[in-house]
């Protein structure tokens, strides 16, 4: 099973963003299927875990802390998708090479966030990245795609009920955790990840 866990890991790092239309890992199908219901996952001895709440209590850092440490990948699951602080980090971390991609929920950052309440914010950030040269997909398969982590370089990750908005950092009651140094459960947000990239699709975009 580590052998399995730790291939699908190396594909990631390996996977060529500017080349690859599908970021499927290989056999990934092969792992979801072993994640059937709770599945413990072991901590190493490297492993350590950072925490921050919101408002204004550190959440919003612990996520750009995981991004602006990345030095090989990056990939990213979104609720809402609007906070500038995060779009710039990512933005900053493609610009130095690192290997980023992007599943947002479709109606909370291309629909419901539109029309009376303003411009769709989610929409422009997720431009801003398509722009740049970032995969991105949208997903409306589920009735809402409420995941928010971001999985980095194979090993870290950041996790919690932060949305990557403004409101999350300033207004809400949230929290964020990095997992550092755990390859184990990435692999297992990993395999899911791609499972949903599988699922999703590009972005409706104009501009």
């Amino acid at each position: 099973m580590k052998t399995i866990q730790f291939s699908l890991l190396a594909a990631l790092v390996a996977a060529s963003i500017s080349h690859a239309n599908d970021f499927s890992l290989k056999r990934a199908d092969e792992v979801l299927r072993s994640f059937a219901g709770s599945r413990p996952v072991a901590a190493p001895a490297g492993q350590q875990i950072e925490v921050g709440f919101s408002p204004n209590q550190g959440a919003e850092e612990v996520v750009l802390k995981v991004i602006n440490s990345s030095t090989k990948s990056l990939r990213v699951a979104a609720y809402s998708f609007t906070s500038a602080p995060v779009v710039s980090a990512l933005l900053a971390a493609h610009k130095r090479g690192v290997e980023v991609a992007a599943i947002v929920d479709y109606r909370n950052n291309f629909v419901e966030g539109c029309g009376d309440r303003g411009a769709c914010k989610g929409k422009h950030a997720v431009a801003t990245l398509a722009n740049a040269g970032i995969p991105v997909r949208v997903i409306d398969k589920y009735a809402i795609f409420h995941h928010k982590f971001v999985l980095s370089d194979g090993k870290h990750m950041e996790l919690g009920s932060f949305n990557y908005s403004a409101s999350a950092a300033t207004r809400n009651a949230e929290n964020a955790m990095a997992i550092w140094n755990n390859p184990e459960v990435v692999a297992t947000y990993a395999a899911k990840w791609n499972a949903y990239w599988s699922e999703a699709r590009q972005p409706p975009l104009d501009y």
